[in-house]
């Protein structure tokens, strides 16, 4: 028995934030108000220290709620404030905390003091939402100042340089310790160049703001796992467990196959077949629970409950008839890694997968993505939410866009979602065949195709947290094991 997944947190764009912004100005709310008052209540709570509050305002919006913050600290708690603000007011609000601010303190700077000053915390309230350009050599100066300092440091709703869409910095962005965000969590907190910019997130949602817009964008953290059990009873035989065949196998790959293998059954699945060039695999007698077969031998009649194709596959005539065969045939789930990428950069090939009736899932690194896109890697990077929805049309159809951030797209609901967990440690040969063996594993045991997908992401990033760095993948394989077992496997006492 397996119970369902919660949807408790959800992730915003830019266009959506400022949507919801507009519907609340609209309504009279005044949300730099709200904004600054929850700014003030955290950084009096959390800095008590001696020192100065030291605000990095800039010409918008952000820089209002910045500006306005350091008045109520100042007008409330009469503590000490320095403002550095480089450029001249480009919104009315702005404009209007600024002139309320220049009546009660003269500490307003253009550039970063050269005077010796002790500094409790740094406030980043320089740029918003709307940001993603290079930033200009003034502020950057006054931003590489301030990555310099040891103290405290605080950004309001998203570090100053990191794009809210994307994650990407385009020359230089400021290093928080906290970034406080407002409204709704954003898609670029958690891919590319973000979660390096920040060390833990705190998210005031002023407006409840899940319910003033339809949302189909949903983070995957434990939270969701709550209420997901797995469930083994005691009267049960391998067969109840699946059996998973994976084709692939080229010397010298034969690796990704056997990473594969083994981590489909360090997740349970009754059995595992594995298609390789036989003659020059000299692996059989190391894995004695891995069946092992020829190419030849593969027959799309066999009563697999899932197959995972591409591990070490080799591009040729041979393995294309064979992926095409599937692809047409197979009724079940199948997913489609590593190799199978090179062949369905054929248009014909690409055809068929389109027009297949199997649960397909398709599992590319952003170069993988691009082959299928027919674009540069930077491109799929540069908007990975746009592309990946872009790569298939097949209603049957969900893909992982793998990295920092991995995406889900469910081509059937079309809800996106954005996995939370992950670490360096992932950054290595196999840990992506890894990822599809234990797919491959949850779909053969009768999982849900899509629950399948959502917690093999996220327990696969999980396991890697808190690992040293150069953690093989056939030890980790075993951290994915005790995860799972930990969390969401349960056998009937």
């Amino acid at each position: 028995m397996n119970t369902k997944i919660n949807f408790d947190s959800k992730a915003f764009s830019s266009s959506e934030i400022k949507k919801i912004e507009k519907k609340q100005l609209d309504k009279g709310v005044n949300l730099i108000e709200k904004a600054s008052d929850k700014i003030v209540d955290f950084l009096i709570s959390n800095y008590n220290n001696s020192g100065h509050f030291v605000f990095i305002c800039g010409p918008g919006n952000n820089g209002a709620d910045g500006l306005w913050a350091a008045y109520k600290i100042i007008t409330n708690y009469f503590e000490r404030v320095i403002i550095i603000m480089p450029e001249k007011s480009k919104t009315i609000e702005n404009a209007n905390a600024l002139k309320k601010i220049k009546k009660v303190t003269s500490k307003i700077h253009l550039s970063f003091p050269t005077e010796k000053i002790k500094i409790k915390v740094i406030i980043d309230a320089i740029f918003g939402i709307g940001f993603n350009k290079v930033i200009d050599n003034k502020i950057q100066r006054i931003i590489e100042i301030c990555n310099l300092f040891s103290c405290p440091k605080v950004s309001i709703d998203i570090p100053s340089g990191i794009s809210t869409d994307t994650g990407i910095m385009k020359n230089i962005a400021f290093k928080s310790d906290i970034c406080l965000s407002f409204i709704g969590l954003k898609y670029g907190y958690f891919m590319n160049d973000g979660p390096d910019h920040y060390s833990k997130l705190v998210n005031y949602d002023l407006v409840n703001s899940e319910k003033l817009i339809g949302k189909k964008s949903y983070l995957i953290n434990m939270n969701c796992f709550n209420n997901f059990f797995i469930t083994k009873s005691k009267n049960i035989h391998k067969g109840n467990n699946g059996t998973l065949a994976i084709y692939g196998g080229k010397s010298p790959y034969y690796g990704a196959l056997i990473l594969s293998a083994l981590s489909a059954l360090k997740a349970g699945v009754g059995k595992v077949i594995i298609f390789v060039e036989k003659k020059k695999f000299n692996y059989p007698n190391s894995f004695p629970d891995i069946i092992t077969k020829d190419l030849s031998e593969f027959n799309i009649n066999s009563k697999f409950s899932s197959i995972l194709i591409g591990p070490g596959l080799k591009p040729n005539s041979f393995n294309r008839k064979i992926f095409e065969k599937i692809l047409l045939r197979f009724k079940k789930t199948m997913i489609i890694d590593a190799g199978c990428f090179d062949l369905l950069a054929k248009k014909d090939t690409f055809q068929i997968l389109e027009n297949s009736d199997a649960d397909i899932i398709l599992t590319p690194h952003p170069k993988e993505a691009s082959k299928l896109l027919n674009i540069t890697t930077n491109e799929v990077n540069n908007n990975r939410i746009k592309h990946i929805k872009l790569i298939t049309k097949n209603k049957n159809s969900i893909i992982i866009l793998k990295g920092l951030g991995s995406l889900i797209f469910d081509n059937k609901t079309k809800k996106l979602f954005l996995n939370t967990s992950g670490s360096q440690v992932l950054a290595t040969s196999g840990s992506g065949d890894v990822l599809a063996g234990l797919i491959g594993s949850l779909v053969s045991q009768k999982i849900s195709t899509l629950d399948a997908v959502l917690v093999s992401v996220f327990f696969h990033g999980r396991a890697s947290e808190g690992k040293k760095i150069g953690t093989s993948m056939l030890e980790f394989i075993n951290n994915i094991r005790d995860e799972l077992n930990k969390s969401i496997f349960f056998t009937k006492s």
